[in-house]
């Protein structure tokens, strides 16, 4: 296009003035043929062809940003909704505001033998701090499973220990990082110290979420772990995850990695399926795969956006027990309080 314009432009006063000269002069005339100084001037105002292309250039690239910053947002607030409303671990971790979640757990093994697991996390907003500093009490799951299953949802509350601290809010550029102190609740007290931040970022399509902590308790030690999480919408109402996480103790002195991809689907705004598979592997002292597993998750609202109930049928295969096939079921009731679940 812009070949032509310049073309007609340069062409059309040759053609007027050889047309000027083809026609025969009138007498009494005294016009004469327009020579190069009789023709008006070009406009200065018109737009250079250069000028026209850096235009589109730059009108496209604006377009082009812009559709990334909406795709990018959409990305995001389909992640976060999605952690939301299974009540991930890291919604309390990031949560800005009072939050509470009481999780009790059923399962029903392959010797149709029942049991019972579950957690307990409250946050809560110190008065007159401008909402930087929050009472935290988390159960202790990293106490892991009994080797007797609990008869009961309150045996679960009574026999896990209980974490009490004081957090702290903070930013620093795209990071949320959170110093933390407080006290172990058991027979023997256990003060401990901890340091967590994370950090979102976009990236073409992708949503990546980095995160970690290190801590450190006087009985049991230091430890850290560390997180890396790829998510990507596919559609209206799918979204793939990739998760990674490295976790080391000292009590332990190896190291645990875990792998786990995830299928979400969005059936409508109260109901969601997860599609799960994983793989477990430690370092000690050698890498060698512990555990694999693959589940299903059901999970519903059934009253009000606090009180969900979940379906979890799984298969875990496990190296103590050369990997034989362990099917269960686990129904989950979950109740969560919070400003985002009025």
């Amino acid at each position: 296009m812009t070949w032509a314009v310049t073309l007609v432009m340069y062409s059309a006063p040759l053609f007027a003035e050889t047309l000027v000269d083809a026609i025969p002069a009138q007498e009494g005339d005294e016009s004469v043929a327009p020579g190069d100084d009789d023709l008006p001037a070009a406009d200065d105002s018109a737009p250079a062809a250069d000028e026209i292309e850096k235009d589109d250039v730059k009108t496209l690239l604006e377009r082009t940003e812009a559709a990334h910053l909406v795709v990018s947002s959409s990305l995001e607030r389909m992640a976060r909704n999605i952690d939301s409303f299974f009540a991930e671990d890291k919604s309390f971790d990031e949560a800005t505001s009072t939050y509470a979640r009481l999780r009790i757990d059923t399962t029903l093994d392959k010797d149709f033998q029942l049991g019972f697991d579950g957690d307990l996390k409250i946050k809560v907003d110190l008065p007159r701090t401008e909402r930087q500093l929050k009472l935290l009490i988390e159960s202790d799951t990293k106490e892991g499973i009994p080797d007797r299953p609990d008869e009961s949802p309150v045996n679960v509350l009574e026999r896990q220990d209980y974490l009490l601290s004081i957090e702290s809010v903070n930013k620093a550029k795209d990071w949320d990082i959170r110093p933390a102190a407080g006290i172990k609740l058991r027979w023997n007290p256990d003060l401990f110290l901890r340091l967590r931040a994370s950090r979102y970022r976009n990236l073409n399509g992708w949503l990546e979420r980095t995160s970690g902590s290190v801590f450190w308790f006087t009985n049991q030690g230091f430890g850290a772990n560390t997180a890396l999480e790829y998510d990507r919408r596919m559609g209206q109402s799918w979204l793939f995850r990739s998760a990674s996480s490295l976790r080391w103790e000292e009590n332990d002195q190896f190291l645990t990695a875990e792998q786990r991809v995830s299928l979400y689907q969005e059936l409508d705004r109260r109901q969601y399926l997860v599609y799960q598979l994983g793989v477990v592997a430690t370092q000690d002292p050698h890498w060698a795969v512990t555990q694999y597993n693959a589940a299903v998750h059901y999970r519903k609202d059934v009253y009000k956006n606090w009180l969900f109930i979940e379906l979890i049928p799984q298969i875990n295969f496990l190296e103590e027990r050369d990997f034989d096939a362990e099917p269960s079921i686990t129904f989950r009731v979950e109740g969560v309080f919070g400003r985002e679940y009025l």
